[in-house]
């Protein structure tokens, strides 16, 4: 029965606990003969007065003994051990005289020593100095067996209860560990955590959480949460509504809100959060995780005001401008009463800007057109910029028509005021196109759509600040493009024809040369360059319209020298757009290279009106192009707002006098005396003058008389094909 795993004191308090409420006299002992047990029964017996416990047996029940006053010298040789034979009886002395009993005794190894056992049992009906009546050996061995067989099964309960005990303190000590472990994992969470009551109280924090908060540590975090309501959202709605979405689904994720900082600031932060349940599914606390997020919000609206704006001016971009737009169209489709109104505008030479004082400063000036927008609308309407100098006003709830013209005049009288660009005073004008009854419009574009082809009008109306858009525009519109394709395919079927008009030395009508005049033969009609230029010119059909007439002029000067014999000049209108394309200058050279034709021949004849709109980027084509060796006249002469100073810019050999000029110069002195004056500017400058539109004789005489000495016009001759323009050589 040895067992290293059992102690005499569990033992004892097992002896102890099973032997509270014998008759019978319970005695247990130590190696070293102390007291471990002495039940009631014992102390009854031997008539004790005071538990003996603790105490040296020899001196509790030996003959000297204090503490009963009862003796059996049987008993107390048999329990030190004097006596080693069998005791079947012991023999106690008390005042009232001897009484026999019948003692069972155990010694057993336990915890390392001796347990010593003592069963005192009370023999009734045994006479002095004789066996107990009906006792027997056989009941003795019994007694001992079941004292045998009740302190081993003792020790195998306190084995297994030991390990029990030892299985209990692993599992203590790994959930310290884990528990350890999740709070260094929590409080070194680069994310916030904490957990709160349904009633707003703040049960736990880390680091994070505090940071986030604007404290330095959880301590001074939980010092100022204290036992009142925490609310950690800047809106109480919000944190309410949080609650209600955890009560409702027990967790959520991703939840947006913002936060108050101590110091005031505001963040923005997203939580994941949980409901924690107790018994009956009633809610013990929240937890969550936490993170700010303003750096993100921040970049997020910067991209989405990036995305709704202009990166130069900072008003709306088109599409910020659509959807407000849109906005406005369904709820006029609710609410018919409400009218709005839509300006585009663009401004007036503005490239000139770019080209004259660079880039830089035509962004300012279209910083300076933001500023005078702005200061012309309400804070409810909407400026837009759509393009490089295209802007849009969106004017809402608009109680008439007149409020958007007022607003466009308006605009027009700020855009006029100069401004200081680089040191330089500069103003600009735009022109604008409206559109009203907006009710009509099924989508944002159409409107837009529209606003533009009114803004084309205006500016092909020139001095006319503004249009509103009419359905004939559209129609007209709708015209152009159907003739921008007709002019297409007529310019890939060769239907385009070379007229030639010749330019006359009017004092004797002898033959100067000729003005090549490009003719479009379409559906057995002769339509004028007056009505399908402007259309290329829009197009970009005018590059290819344009290197076609130079290629065919070229041909026919080079057949017609080698027929001849003969060379004269030829002069040739080039619009202003086609010397604002880069290749254009090196297109003349491979044509004038392959026809094998003289360049000094050649007369490009441009119109002030049209430098006046490219004056940079035409200087430059023209410089180019003169160095080739073709020669320049300036058409239309005295119409344009700065002649004198294209004569001292440009390498001109030769200047048109506007058939303005001419038209009744025989009888209107004042247009006698300006043609005279232009004429002899020309000869001072040692240009050729060209009069242009003569029609009458007396108009050549007129003109004789004041120096003119070129002619052109039907008085001479009409332009003619190739063929008949051939037979004046």
């Amino acid at each position: 029965m040895d067992s290293p795993s059992i102690s005499m004191v569990d033992v004892s308090a097992w002896l102890a606990a099973s032997a509270v409420d014998l008759d019978e006299g319970v005695l247990a002992l130590d190696e070293a003969g102390t007291i471990l047990l002495c039940n009631e029964g014992m102390n009854r017996i031997f008539g004790l007065r005071s538990s003996p416990l603790g105490l040296p047996f020899a001196e509790a029940f030996g003959r000297e003994g204090r503490l009963g006053g009862c003796y059996s010298e049987s008993f107390f040789d048999a329990v030190t051990g004097k006596n080693t034979g069998a005791v079947p009886d012991i023999r106690l002395e008390k005042p009232a005289g001897p009484e026999s009993y019948g003692l069972v005794m155990l010694r057993a190894p336990v915890g390392g020593g001796r347990l010593t056992v003592c069963l005192v049992k009370r023999a009734v009906g045994l006479p002095p100095g004789g066996s107990p009546a009906g006792s027997t050996r056989g009941e003795e061995e019994r007694g001992e067996e079941k004292l045998h067989t009740q302190i081993a099964e003792l020790v195998r309960a306190n084995a297994q209860l030991r390990m029990l005990n030892a299985e209990r303190s692993a599992v203590t000590q790994t959930l310290r560990r884990a528990e350890s472990r999740y709070r260094d994992i929590v409080d070194n969470a680069m994310e916030g955590f904490f957990q709160w009551t349904p009633n707003w109280r703040l049960l736990l924090a880390n680091r994070a959480f505090a940071k986030i908060l604007g404290y330095d540590t959880v301590n001074e975090l939980m010092r100022s949460a204290g036992d009142v309501s925490f609310h950690f959202s800047l809106s109480p709605e919000a944190g309410q509504t949080l609650m209600d979405e955890l009560e409702r689904k027990e967790h959520i994720i991703g939840y947006e809100f913002q936060v108050a900082r101590r110091d005031g600031v505001v963040l923005w932060a997203s939580m994941s959060a949980r409901r924690v349940t107790g018994p009956g599914g009633r809610t013990k606390y929240y937890e969550a995780f936490i993170e700010n997020i303003s750096g993100r919000r921040i970049a997020e609206e910067k991209l989405t005001y990036q995305a709704f704006h202009d990166h130069l001016t900072g008003l709306a971009n088109r599409a910020l401008f659509r959807d407000r737009l849109g906005m406005a169209l369904r709820r006029t489709a609710r609410q018919p009463e409400c009218r709005f109104a839509v300006l585009t505008l663009d401004l007036d030479r503005f490239k000139q800007v770019n080209e004259n004082f660079g880039h830089s400063a035509g962004d300012e000036v279209l910083c300076h057109v933001a500023v005078s927008l702005l200061s012309c609308v309400r804070d409810t309407d909407t400026v837009a910029r759509l393009g490089e100098d295209e802007f849009a006003v969106f004017l809402e709830e608009t109680e008439s028509n007149s409020f958007a013209f007022r607003v466009s005049r308006r605009i027009q009288a700020a855009l006029e005021r100069p401004f200081l660009v680089k040191g330089r005073e500069i103003g600009v004008s735009a022109s604008i196109g409206i559109v009203l009854n907006a009710e009509k419009y099924e989508s944002a574009e159409d409107i837009l759509r529209d606003a533009g082809i009114a803004l084309n009008r205006a500016k092909t109306d020139r001095g006319i600040c503004y249009k509103v858009f009419t359905q004939k525009m559209r129609m007209a519109m709708q015209g152009g493009i159907v003739f921008e394709t007709e002019l297409r395919q007529g310019l890939n079927s060769q239907e385009f024809r070379m007229n030639y008009q010749p330019i006359v030395r009017m004092e004797d009508g002898g033959l100067f040369g000729f003005e090549a005049l490009l003719r479009w033969h379409h559906n057995g009609k002769v339509i004028s360059p007056s009505r399908f230029i402007p259309v290329a010119e829009d197009s970009g059909l005018i590059r290819k319209l344009g290197l076609f007439a130079i290629e065919c002029v070229c041909r026919q000067l080079v057949e017609w020298q080698q027929r001849h014999a003969v060379s004269f000049v030829t002069h040739l209108n080039i619009s202003a757009r086609q010397l604002v394309f880069p290749g254009f200058p090196k297109d003349v050279r491979r044509i004038i290279d392959r026809a094998g034709v003289d360049p000094s021949l050649l007369v490009f004849e441009i119109t002030e009106s049209a430098l006046l709109e490219q004056s940079e980027a035409c200087l430059r084509g023209i410089q180019q192009i003169y160095e080739l060796g073709v020669r320049f006249c300036l058409d239309d002469f005295g119409t344009g707002f700065s002649s004198l100073s294209y004569l001292r810019q440009l390498p001109l050999s030769c200047m048109k006098v506007d058939r303005s000029f001419v038209t009744d110069v025989e009888t209107n002195s004042q247009s006698l005396i300006i043609v005279r004056n232009l004429v002899g500017l020309g000869r001072e400058l040692g240009l050729s003058v060209v009069v242009e539109g003569v029609e009458r004789y007396s108009q050549v005489q007129a003109l004789l008389d004041v120096g003119c000495s070129l002619g052109q016009g039907y008085y001479f001759s009409p332009p003619l094909p190739p063929r008949e323009a051939e037979k004046l050589l």
